[in-house]
Protein backbone atom coordinates (compact mmCIF):
# COMPACT_ATOMS: atom_id res chain seq x y z
CA UNK A 1 0.00 0.00 0.00
CA UNK A 2 1.13 3.54 -0.77
CA UNK A 3 2.44 5.92 2.06
CA UNK A 4 0.50 9.30 2.39
CA UNK A 5 3.33 11.62 1.54
CA UNK A 6 3.46 14.50 4.00
CA UNK A 7 1.30 18.13 3.34
CA UNK A 8 3.62 21.37 2.78
CA UNK A 9 2.67 23.22 6.13
CA UNK A 10 0.77 26.40 3.80
CA UNK A 11 -1.89 24.20 1.98
CA UNK A 12 -4.94 24.32 3.15
CA UNK A 13 -7.66 21.96 2.48
CA UNK A 14 -11.50 22.71 2.52
CA UNK A 15 -13.10 21.42 5.94
CA UNK A 16 -16.60 20.02 5.80
CA UNK A 17 -19.18 19.96 8.55
CA UNK A 18 -18.69 17.40 11.40
CA UNK A 19 -21.16 14.71 12.57
CA UNK A 20 -21.55 15.41 15.78
CA UNK A 21 -22.44 18.95 17.23
CA UNK A 22 -21.93 21.38 13.71
CA UNK A 23 -18.38 21.57 14.02
CA UNK A 24 -16.38 21.96 10.95
CA UNK A 25 -13.65 19.18 10.09
CA UNK A 26 -10.19 19.43 8.51
CA UNK A 27 -10.39 16.92 5.50
CA UNK A 28 -7.42 14.30 4.98
CA UNK A 29 -5.59 15.97 2.36
CA UNK A 30 -4.83 13.74 -1.44
CA UNK A 31 -2.20 11.11 -0.86
CA UNK A 32 0.33 12.93 -3.09
CA UNK A 33 -0.81 16.38 -2.15
CA UNK A 34 2.23 18.62 -1.69
CA UNK A 35 5.16 16.54 -3.39
CA UNK A 36 5.16 14.73 -6.89
CA UNK A 37 3.52 10.86 -7.16
CA UNK A 38 7.33 9.52 -8.33
CA UNK A 39 7.99 10.46 -4.13
CA UNK A 40 5.68 8.75 -2.93
CA UNK A 41 5.43 5.08 -4.21
CA UNK A 42 6.80 2.35 -2.41
CA UNK A 43 11.08 1.96 -1.58
CA UNK A 44 11.88 -0.27 -4.65
CA UNK A 45 9.11 0.36 -7.20
CA UNK A 46 11.26 2.22 -9.27
CA UNK A 47 13.88 -0.46 -9.40
CA UNK A 48 11.19 -2.66 -10.25
CA UNK A 49 10.28 -0.55 -13.39
CA UNK A 50 14.06 -0.15 -14.54
CA UNK A 51 14.07 -4.20 -14.36
CA UNK A 52 11.28 -4.58 -16.00
CA UNK A 53 11.97 -1.85 -18.76
CA UNK A 54 15.40 -3.13 -18.89
CA UNK A 55 14.22 -6.30 -19.68
CA UNK A 56 11.16 -5.40 -22.06
CA UNK A 57 14.17 -3.49 -23.82
CA UNK A 58 16.44 -6.43 -24.47
CA UNK A 59 13.90 -8.46 -25.74
CA UNK A 60 12.87 -5.60 -28.43
CA UNK A 61 16.81 -5.20 -29.25
CA UNK A 62 16.87 -8.81 -29.54
CA UNK A 63 16.95 -9.86 -32.80
CA UNK A 64 19.96 -6.97 -33.31
CA UNK A 65 22.03 -8.40 -30.13
CA UNK A 66 21.59 -11.73 -32.25
CA UNK A 67 23.18 -10.46 -35.64
CA UNK A 68 25.66 -8.61 -33.97
CA UNK A 69 26.87 -11.66 -32.04
CA UNK A 70 26.38 -14.28 -35.29
CA UNK A 71 28.33 -11.41 -37.24
CA UNK A 72 31.24 -11.42 -34.76
CA UNK A 73 31.50 -14.58 -34.31
CA UNK A 74 31.65 -15.76 -38.16
CA UNK A 75 34.51 -13.39 -38.60
CA UNK A 76 36.23 -14.32 -35.33
CA UNK A 77 35.27 -12.48 -32.85
CA UNK A 78 35.14 -13.99 -29.21
CA UNK A 79 32.81 -12.61 -26.17
CA UNK A 80 34.90 -11.63 -23.21
CA UNK A 81 32.37 -10.50 -20.71
CA UNK A 82 28.52 -9.52 -19.76
CA UNK A 83 28.42 -5.76 -18.52
CA UNK A 84 26.17 -3.48 -17.41
CA UNK A 85 23.85 -5.15 -19.71
CA UNK A 86 25.82 -5.73 -22.74
CA UNK A 87 27.84 -8.41 -24.54
CA UNK A 88 31.67 -7.02 -24.84
CA UNK A 89 32.65 -8.93 -27.72
CA UNK A 90 36.35 -8.15 -28.99
CA UNK A 91 37.46 -8.52 -32.93
CA UNK A 92 40.80 -10.68 -33.83
CA UNK A 93 43.56 -8.88 -35.01
CA UNK A 94 43.20 -10.32 -38.63
CA UNK A 95 40.31 -10.81 -40.59
CA UNK A 96 37.14 -9.05 -41.49
CA UNK A 97 36.72 -7.11 -38.72
CA UNK A 98 40.05 -6.00 -38.30
CA UNK A 99 39.82 -4.58 -42.00
CA UNK A 100 36.18 -2.94 -40.69
CA UNK A 101 38.07 -1.08 -37.98
CA UNK A 102 41.17 -0.06 -40.07
CA UNK A 103 38.95 1.08 -43.04
CA UNK A 104 35.95 2.97 -40.58
CA UNK A 105 38.72 4.26 -38.36
CA UNK A 106 36.28 3.50 -34.91
CA UNK A 107 37.28 1.82 -31.76
CA UNK A 108 34.17 -0.39 -31.44
CA UNK A 109 30.91 -0.68 -32.94
CA UNK A 110 27.42 -1.85 -31.47
CA UNK A 111 24.60 -3.82 -32.59
CA UNK A 112 21.58 -3.91 -30.13
CA UNK A 113 23.08 -5.10 -26.64
CA UNK A 114 26.28 -6.53 -28.19
CA UNK A 115 29.63 -4.42 -28.65
CA UNK A 116 32.59 -5.08 -30.87
CA UNK A 117 35.65 -3.66 -29.81
CA UNK A 118 38.91 -3.42 -32.75
CA UNK A 119 41.38 -4.77 -29.08
CA UNK A 120 40.64 -6.30 -25.54
CA UNK A 121 42.93 -2.97 -24.14
CA UNK A 122 39.79 -0.53 -25.14
CA UNK A 123 37.98 -2.32 -22.82
CA UNK A 124 39.42 -0.10 -20.13
CA UNK A 125 38.38 2.94 -21.85
CA UNK A 126 35.98 4.20 -19.35
CA UNK A 127 34.96 7.07 -21.88
CA UNK A 128 34.26 4.52 -24.95
CA UNK A 129 32.77 2.09 -22.53
CA UNK A 130 30.17 4.91 -21.75
CA UNK A 131 29.83 6.09 -25.79
CA UNK A 132 29.13 2.74 -26.70
CA UNK A 133 26.57 1.69 -23.72
CA UNK A 134 24.94 5.28 -25.06
CA UNK A 135 24.40 3.46 -28.52
CA UNK A 136 22.85 0.01 -26.53
CA UNK A 137 20.16 2.43 -24.56
CA UNK A 138 19.56 3.58 -28.20
CA UNK A 139 18.89 0.03 -28.78
CA UNK A 140 16.96 -0.80 -26.51
CA UNK A 141 14.28 2.19 -26.96
CA UNK A 142 14.38 1.71 -30.80
CA UNK A 143 15.11 -2.00 -30.99
CA UNK A 144 15.10 -3.15 -35.03
CA UNK A 145 14.08 0.51 -35.94
CA UNK A 146 17.40 1.17 -35.37
CA UNK A 147 18.75 -0.23 -38.06
CA UNK A 148 16.63 2.09 -39.75
CA UNK A 149 16.82 5.30 -37.89
CA UNK A 150 20.48 5.96 -37.51
CA UNK A 151 21.45 5.80 -41.64
CA UNK A 152 18.33 7.96 -41.60
CA UNK A 153 20.07 10.06 -39.23
CA UNK A 154 23.12 10.24 -41.29
CA UNK A 155 21.38 10.59 -44.74
CA UNK A 156 19.89 13.99 -42.80
CA UNK A 157 22.83 15.11 -41.77
CA UNK A 158 24.32 14.95 -45.20
CA UNK A 159 21.60 16.50 -47.01
CA UNK A 160 22.48 19.30 -44.80
CA UNK A 161 25.93 19.65 -45.47
CA UNK A 162 27.05 18.36 -41.96
CA UNK A 163 29.11 15.08 -41.40
CA UNK A 164 27.15 11.63 -41.26
CA UNK A 165 29.01 10.63 -38.64
CA UNK A 166 30.36 13.38 -36.53
CA UNK A 167 26.78 15.19 -36.87
CA UNK A 168 24.22 12.19 -36.16
CA UNK A 169 22.07 12.68 -33.64
CA UNK A 170 22.98 9.39 -32.11
CA UNK A 171 26.59 10.04 -32.33
CA UNK A 172 26.12 13.76 -30.54
CA UNK A 173 24.13 11.99 -27.50
CA UNK A 174 26.73 9.13 -27.29
CA UNK A 175 29.51 11.91 -26.91
CA UNK A 176 27.52 13.74 -24.60
CA UNK A 177 27.46 10.75 -22.63
CA UNK A 178 31.26 10.01 -22.71
CA UNK A 179 30.94 13.02 -20.41
CA UNK A 180 29.17 11.80 -17.72
CA UNK A 181 30.58 9.92 -14.91
CA UNK A 182 29.47 6.48 -14.46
Amino acid sequence: MTKACPVRADETFPRKRGARHGHAVARRPPPAAGRPLAQCVRPGHRTRVRTLARIVGHLWAAPLTVAGLVVAGIAGGRPVRVHAGAVDVVAPSAGPLAWFFRRAGVSAFTWGATIVYRERALLANERLLRHERAHVRQCLALGPLMVAAYPAASLWQLLRGRGPYRDNWFESRARSAEERPG
